[in-house]
């Protein structure tokens, strides 16, 4: 049996924008009202998303950090189709700065509340958030949605913070040594991006990317087995139990808010379906 598969996960991450933090409006919509608000861009949100994949399939990342690889090659591509001229690099961070700074651009969903509440009290695994995106946006934008009691500075890893982005081996080789761990097996990673998360399972770690849309479903025969996807929160749960070892008992704390609008008595039902009817 691979390494992997009997190592029981001590730190569970994760992501935050885009998995704890989701966007009231798509990132492009946001995108396109801020151009108009500073600049006076008028950006059509389809064109946003089309260049921006196009890009990214013109453009190979090769060695390059994630985060080297947007600031450099995607963005000042990007953003002079869009008609942004002179300084490109201090209007990006200041685009950047609006779109990730503003809480009223985020919720967090009920589900995703209830799941930190959980995992946020247990002392037999650690909760922690791996992100490419800045420490004092992401603690702001925990105070603000009240969640800043479930996870201390020590275990918010950030790009900026670590010298590295997700999904590169050093990254998450800084957790493991900050959270002192033997093996990167030990730790298990939720989030939204196949490229940005998804691809840690090339560390041996294992990972479940929540794809509300459904793609990563129909194309599941061509994903590797060390990625899963999942629909909803709902099914985050079950993998933390099979897939990581964390057990999830019938009994323990969990907060009286339902999961995606599941009534309490629905979600223990799915407990007992993770520990085998018990």
């Amino acid at each position: 049996m691979a390494q992997h598969e009997t190592q029981r996960v001590e730190v569970l991450c994760l992501d935050a924008i885009g998995t704890i933090f989701t966007f009231r409006r798509t990132r492009e919509e946001l995108l396109a009202a801020i151009l108009q608000a500073r600049y006076g861009i008028i950006a059509d949100p389809k064109f946003i998303a089309d260049e921006t994949t196009r890009l990214r399939r013109a453009i190979p990342r090769g060695n390059l950090d994630m985060d080297a690889y947007w600031e450099e090659r995607i963005n000042p591509r990007l953003f002079r189709r869009l008609g942004i001229r002179g300084s490109i690099k201090r209007k990006i961070r200041r685009v950047r700065r609006v779109l990730f700074s503003t809480p009223e651009h985020f919720m967090v969903r009920k589900d995703m509340r209830q799941f930190i509440e959980h995992f946020g009290q247990r002392t037999d695994v650690q909760l922690a958030i791996a992100s490419n995106h800045d420490l004092p946006l992401l603690l702001d934008l925990l105070r603000h949605f009240d969640l800043d009691r479930h996870f201390a500075p020590p275990l918010i890893f950030t790009s900026q913070q670590l010298g590295h982005s997700k999904p590169s081996r050093e990254y998450f080789e800084c957790i493991r040594k900050a959270c002192k761990l033997k093996h990167l097996e030990q730790i298990a990673l939720i989030g939204n991006s196949l490229e940005n998360d998804g691809f840690a399972w090339q560390h041996g770690m294992r990972v479940c990317v929540i794809d509300v849309s459904g793609s990563l479903m129909r194309l599941r025969a061509t994903i590797p087995s060390g990625i899963t996807p999942a629909r909803m929160m709902r099914d985050v749960w079950p993998w933390v139990h099979g897939a990581c070892g964390i057990e999830w008992r019938v009994g323990e704390p969990i907060s009286d808010d339902g999961s995606d609008g599941h009534a309490n008595e629905q979600i223990v039902t799915l407990a007992r379906a993770a520990n085998g009817g018990k």
